[in-house]
C-alpha cells in the first residue's frame, strides 16, 4: 500500500501541472487515502504540500488552505522542522492569494525560526517569500536582509527582482537600475517577460518613455512566443521561477516523448510489414519443396517399414537404458551438492558462534563496567563531587551511562550533533542535568574562556 501511494504521488509529479491539473488532483488524493490507511505520514505529508499548490494554481485557495492545514498537523505530530517549514510556506502563499494578508504574516513570521533547519533546495524560495512579505510591510531593510541571504545561496533572478523593487522604494535608483539589469538576463522566458513588464512600468514612471517602450515591446514578443507553444497565461502565473522553468521542461519532454513513440511506431508496423511479406514468400518456397519432397518419399516408404520396427524397439530400449542412467547420476550429483553445503554451513556456523561469543563477552565486560564505573561517576557529581581528576575513559563511561539510563537523551544527542568528544559531550550532560554555567566550571575545573571555547564546538558539531 506504502508503495502504491508512492507511485501515485510521483506520477502526479511528474504530469505538466497547468494542462493535466484535474488528473493529478485525483492522483494525489488517492496517494493521500492510500498513505493515510499505511500510515506513511511522509507519503501524506508531500501530497498535502502539492495539493495546496495545485489548487492554489486553480484559484481554489480555500482547499489549498485545508490541504496547509493537514500537512501542518502532520508535521507537528512527528516535530519535524523542515516539514512544518514546507506547511508554513504553503499557507502563507494561499493566505496571500486569497488576500488574508494578517493570516499570511502570521505563518511568515512562524516560518522564520525554522530557516536553520530547511535544506538548500527550499531555503532561497522561502527567505524570498518571507522578503515579499516585509516588502507588503514596507519594512524595506528586513526585505533586503533576507534577499541578500537568499542571492548567498542562489543567484535567481526573481530575487533580483524583489531586490530592485526594494531598492526602487528606498529611492536608490542606481542600485534598483543594476538589479533590472540582473532580473532581465534571466533564460526562463516567463520569469523574462513578466519582469520586462515590471521593469518597462518602472521606466515610465522614472519618465524614460522610449526605453519603457522598447522594454515593452520586449516583454509582448516573449509571451507571443509562449503562447503560439501552448504555454500560456496560466504558466504565466506560476508562483516561484524554478517551478515555470520546470513546467517548461515537462512539456518539452512530453513533446519530445511524443515524436520518439510515434517513429517507434512507424518502425514497428514497417518491419511487421516486411516481416509478413518473407514470411509469405518463404511458405510458397516451402511448398514447393513440400510437394517434391512428398514423391520422394512415397518411393522411400516401401523400404522403410521392414526397418521401421526394429528401430522403434532399438529405439525405446536406448531411451530407456538412458533416462534410468541420467536420474541415476543426478541423484547421485544431488547428494553430492547437499552434503557439500552442510559441510559448509556447518564451518561456517562454528565460525560464527566463535565471533559471536568472543563479541558477547566483550559487550558484556563493557556494559558491566558501564553499570559499575559510569554509575559511580554518575552518583559521585550528583552528590556534588568533581570530575576533574577524571580520565577519559572515566568520561566515556560517564556518558554511555547517562545515555543509558536517559534514552530520549541519548537519542536527541544523535540526531541534534554530528560527533562529540567525551568533554563535550560531558558539558552536554550536566546542562541536562541542570548544572549552570558556574557548577559545570567548577565540576570540570575549566575557566570561562574554556567553557565559551567547548560550548561553541558544540554549536559547530550541530546537524
Amino acid at each position: 500500500m506504502s508503495d502504491r501511494a508512492r507511485f501515485h504521488f510521483i506520477k502526479a509529479v511528474s504530469l505538466d501541472e497547468y494542462t493535466h491539473i484535474n488528473e493529478a488532483i485525483l492522483l494525489l488524493r488517492q496517494s493521500i487515502m492510500e498513505a493515510t490507511a499505511c500510515s506513511d505520514d511522509s507519503i501524506a505529508h508531500k501530497a498535502h504540500i502539492y495539493l495546496a499548490y495545485i489548487n492554489n494554481i486553480s484559484g481554489n485557495h480555500t482547499l489549498a488552505i485545508e490541504h496547509g492545514m493537514s500537512a501542518l498537523e502532520i508535521a507537528r505530530k512527528h516535530k519535524d522542522p523542515r516539514w512544518e517549514g514546507a506547511a508554513f510556506l504553503q499557507l502563507s502563499g494561499s493566505y496571500h492569494a486569497k488576500g488574508m494578508s494578517d493570516s499570511s504574516r502570521y505563518y511568515l513570521s512562524s516560518l522564520v525560526p525554522l530557516l536553520d533547519h530547511q535544506n538548500r533546495k527550499d531555503l532561497p524560495d522561502m527567505l524570498n517569500n518571507i522578503a515579499v512579505g516585509f516588502l507588503e510591510d514596507n519594512d524595506l531593510q528586513q526585505a533586503r536582509h533576507y534577499l541578500a541571504r537568499s542571492l548567498r545561496l542562489r543567484s535567481n533572478e526573481h530575487t533580483y527582482y524583489l531586490m530592485a523593487i526594494a531598492y526602487q522604494r528606498e529611492g536608490r535608483q542606481d542600485s534598483a537600475e543594476m538589479m533590472w539589469r540582473k532580473a532581465l538576463t534571466s533564460k526562463d522566458p516567463f520569469m523574462k517577460a513578466r519582469i520586462s513588464q515590471a521593469y518597462a512600468e518602472w521606466l515610465k514612471e522614472a519618465g524614460n518613455f522610449e526605453a519603457a517602450a522598447a522594454v515593452m515591446s520586449n516583454a509582448r514578443m516573449i509571451r507571443d512566443s509562449l503562447e503560439r507553444k501552448g504555454l500560456g497565461e496560466m504558466a504565466m502565473a506560476a508562483h516561484t521561477d524554478s517551478e515555470r522553468r520546470e513546467a517548461e521542461q515537462r512539456h518539452n519532454r512530453l513533446t519530445l516523448l511524443y515524436l520518439i513513440i510515434s517513429g517507434l511506431l512507424l518502425i514497428a508496423v514497417a518491419a511487421l510489414w516486411i516481416c509478413l511479406r518473407w514470411k509469405s514468400r518463404r511458405a510458397k518456397r516451402l511448398s514447393l519443396s513440400a510437394s517434391m519432397l512428398s514423391s520422394q518419399m512415397e518411393d522411400m516408404e516401401g523400404r522403410m517399414d521392414e526397418l521401421r520396427a526394429e528401430i522403434d524397439v532399438l529405439h525405446d530400449q536406448c531411451e530407456r537404458h538412458d533416462r534410468d542412467a541420467r536420474q541415476l547420476e543426478k541423484m547421485v550429483n544431488e547428494k553430492s551438492r547437499q552434503l557439500r553445503l552442510l559441510e559448509q554451513k556447518h564451518a561456517c556456523k562454528e565460525r560464527e558462534m566463535k565471533v559471536l561469543s568472543v563479541q558477547m563477552q566483550k559487550m558484556e565486560s563493557h556494559i558491566e563496567e558501564v553499570k559499575t564505573i559510569g554509575s559511580a561517576k554518575h552518583a559521585q557529581l550528583l552528590a556534588g563531587g568533581k570530575a576533574t581528576q577524571w580520565s577519559k575513559n572515566d568520561m566515556v563511561l560517564f556518558v554511555e551511562y547517562y545515555s543509558l539510563i536517559h534514552p530520549d537523551f541519548a537519542v536527541m544527542m544523535h540526531d541534534r550533533y554530528a560527533s562529540l568528544s567525551p568533554t563535550l559531550s560531558t558539558i552536554v550532560i550536566l546542562t541536562d542535568m541542570g548544572f549552570d554555567s558556574q557548577q559545570i566550571k567548577e565540576t570540570l575545573g575549566m575557566s570561562d574562556g574554556a567553557l565559551r571555547t567547548a560550548r561553541s564546538r558544540i554549536n559547530s558539531s550541530r546537524i
